[in-house]
């Protein structure tokens, strides 16, 4: 199970281990649990009308931390877009995207 915290656009991203890249970044803030037994989470994917995309492994993130029932895990995935998917686009244009993540 999956609660996104919050949602942010940025133009560098950088992890702990001192990887930077620059670009345009949509970062989700989330905790995630299992609903049964201990579950790696393995990937993200982001669907906004017919394009997917998967969650950058290259960031510091939730994937390959073991997820058990009752214990939500708080952490970042990143997802590296095409400018015009985020940049631009007024509240009222903006198109319903959704998540997926993989277990």
């Amino acid at each position: 199970m999956v609660t996104i915290l919050d949602v942010r656009a940025a133009s560098t991203v950088t992890a702990s281990s001192g990887w930077s890249a620059d670009g345009t970044w949509l970062l989700i803030d989330l905790d995630a649990e299992s609903v049964t037994t201990g579950r790696l989470l393995k990937g993200a994917t982001l669907t906004i009308d017919a394009l997917e995309f998967r969650a950058s492994e290259r960031m510091d993130s939730l994937f390959s931390t073991n997820l058990v029932p009752g214990i939500p895990r708080r952490g970042t995935i990143a997802f590296e877009l095409p400018d015009a998917m985020v940049t631009g686009t007024s509240p009222s244009q903006a198109t319903p995207a959704s998540i997926r993540s993989s277990s």
